[in-house]
Formats: C-alpha cells, structure tokens, sequence
C-alpha cells in the first residue's frame, strides 16, 4: 500500500469552526466581508465556553482554505485494489516485453513487431489510477532525470489524427508540442522525443474518443501499426466499450492485441468480489484515520456500512472515492476538526453527492431500494 506523506494533516485535529457561521454559499458579498470582520477576535468554543485558551473563530476565507486543503489530503490517498494490481502487472510485463523484443531486434537484426494490449472497461473502475501507479514506479523520481520509460497520454476530446502524437509531444513537455498540423511531421518529432526520453511502453488513455470521429479511427490504428512494426515502444490501450468500435475499423490492429486485461465493476453477490470491496473500505478507512481526517475508525467495511456504500457506487471505484470524500469534507466544515465519519454523515453526503449526481436514486442508508 502506498499512501502519500502529509505534513499538513495535523491542521485538521486543532482548528475549529466558528459559531453561528452558516454555509459559504449563504453569504453575500458584504456579509461575507462582514463575517470576515467579526471573526477577526477571540471566540470562546461554544462546546466549552469557560475554556481560558478557547480559538480563535476562523474567518470563511480560512475554513475554505482549511477543508480545501483536506480535500487535497484524501486526493492524495492510495491504497491497494487488486483488480488494479493486476493490471499494473498486466501493463508492466508488456513493458518487459518491449524491452526484450528491443533487444532481439538489435542482436539479431529481425523485424521483430511489437505487442499490444488493451484494458477497456466501465467508466470509474480503476484503470487510470493503475496505468499511473505504473508510471510513477517506472519513471525516476530525480527531477534531472529525464527518461520516461512509461508514458501515460490521455486522448483529448477532438479524436483527432494529430491528437495522439500532439499529446505524446506534450507530455514529454517538448517546446511547441501545439504547432503545426501535418500529422506525418508531428508523429516523426513523437518518434524522436519518445526514443531521447527513453519510453519503452505508451498507455494510451481514452482511445473510445478516437470514435467520435469514423473516419480517423482507421488512421490513428494504422499509426500505432507503424510505431509496432518498426519497434519504437509497445502500446497499452485503455477506454470504454465504445473503443471497440476504434479497434473494429482497424482489423490489423485488432488481429495484434494480446489477450485483453479485464476490469470490471465488483458485484457484491460473488463472495470474492464483494470481499474484494469490503478490504477496500477496511483499507480506506486505516488511510483516513492514518492521515488525520478522521479520529477513529468507521467501520466502513462492516457489512451494515458496506452494504449501502456499494449499493451507492454499484462497485465502481470512482463514485465510492467521490462519495467518502464529500463526507470526509462536510465533517471538516462542519466540525472544523476531523471527528468519526458516522453513518448518519455519510447518508448525508449520498443526500448531498450521489444522488444528485446520479450515481444512485435512492438514499440506501434511509431507504430500502425501490421495486
């Protein structure tokens, strides 16, 4: 498990919140000023009035800041998933493969293809976080080094033939990334860079944009064909179902792939997947406590609590993150100091977050499920 090392966490068990200081949204302008003003004394703690070193009350400039900053602290978390772990493995045995078929290339002079494979998968399971441990386990932490042996790029939005080399131009952070428009240029400079930096695998995220546009599915797979055929670095494509459609108009790319990493939303009826959830929780739940968000543990993986948060999220990663950090940060504002994430905080946060997000349509901590 890796989790990140705060130095701010302490902040949040000393500060507490003001007295009669409603939500940042109900303010004004001038009330907002006024409320800054009349912060600006000493307050004695309205849950210990006859306390003689009592805090100050804290400004909504500063309480913003402050559950800001815990907002930033439970971003930074990371614990492990094993359906992540595999596919860091899955993504990190086809850089070793690239490595090899590197070497096999230069000792034996055969033209050897390069391999590549694909994670596509629900929205929100996981396949980012994965494809950014690898890079961040890969790639050296000395700021001088500039080798990149794994490049993580996100397709933008436009799905266009020159988004791909454009966004391995910037990623590489190569001075005008963004000029010119010839695609055959800008992927010869993407060549270049990826081979100065060292890349061995390239992660592409969201290829399922490139389907926006039928027409350029074809030419993006025939330039990735080139960059195998000629043994520039192996390729690891991640996205939706809909890349499928990519892949589909490009039958010699498809015929490639090795056989494809598979993620999943966890379903709580299968004993493995539903333990698998329930030692997520478990884990999340020391990290917050470690961490200093919250005092004590939750209980989150006990079944009572589990239960509805996988009811929430349907076992996808994303909403459940999204969901326990929406409680976490309403304790804070609420409480100015971490505290114990109760159910009562967390069927609040589904009331708040989830449901008008429309992760769920029920509240499953206060309803049974509709019919």
């Amino acid at each position: 498990m890796t989790n990140a090392t705060c130095t701010t966490a302490d902040k949040a068990t000393t500060i507490t919140s003001s007295a009669g200081v409603d939500s940042l949204h109900a303010f004004d302008r001038a009330e907002w000023r006024a409320a800054e003003d009349e912060a600006g004394g000493d307050m004695p703690d309205a849950a210990n009035p006859a306390t003689p070193d009592a805090p100050t009350a804290e400004r909504p400039s500063e309480r913003s800041a402050r559950v800001g900053d815990i907002a930033g602290i439970f971003a930074s978390i990371r614990v492990s998933y094993p359906p992540q772990n595999l596919l860091v493995a899955a993504l990190d045995e086809a850089r070793h493969t690239a490595i090899s078929i590197r070497e096999r290339r230069a000792s034996t002079g055969q033209r050897i293809p390069m391999n590549v494979i694909r994670t596509i998968a629900h929205i929100g399971v996981g396949k980012t976080w994965g494809a950014e441990k690898l890079r961040d386990l890969c790639n050296p932490v000395d700021p001088e080094d500039t080798s990149r042996p794994v490049l993580l790029v996100t397709l933008d939005t436009s799905g266009k033939q020159t988004s791909l080399p454009r966004g391995i131009l910037q990623e590489l952070r190569v001075r005008g990334w963004n000029h010119g428009s010839d695609p055959e240029l800008l992927w010869a400079r993407a060549i270049d860079a990826m081979r100065d930096h060292g890349v061995e695998l390239l992660i592409v995220d969201e290829i399922n944009r490139a389907a926006r546009r039928p027409s350029i599915g074809p030419v993006i797979g025939g330039d990735i064909m080139d960059l195998l055929v000629n043994g520039d670095v192996g390729v690891a494509f991640m996205g939706t179902e809909e890349a499928l459609k990519v892949f589909n108009r490009c039958q010699p790319l498809k015929d490639r792939m090795k056989a494809p990493v598979v993620m999943k939303p966890l379903d709580w009826l299968i004993p493995h997947e539903r333990e698998t959830f329930t030692d997520f929780l478990v884990q999340m739940d020391h990290a917050l406590v470690d961490h200093g968000l919250t005092t004590e543990l939750a209980g989150l993986g006990d079944d009572p609590v589990a239960k509805p948060l996988w009811e929430v999220c349907r076992g996808r990663l994303r909403p459940l993150c999204l969901l326990l950090e929406e409680a976490v940060t309403a304790l804070h504002r609420e409480h100015g100091r971490a505290g114990v994430l109760t159910v009562q905080i967390l069927a609040q946060a589904v009331e708040d977050h989830s449901i008008p997000n429309e992760h769920v349509e029920y509240n499953p901590f206060t309803e049974e499920k509709p019919a």
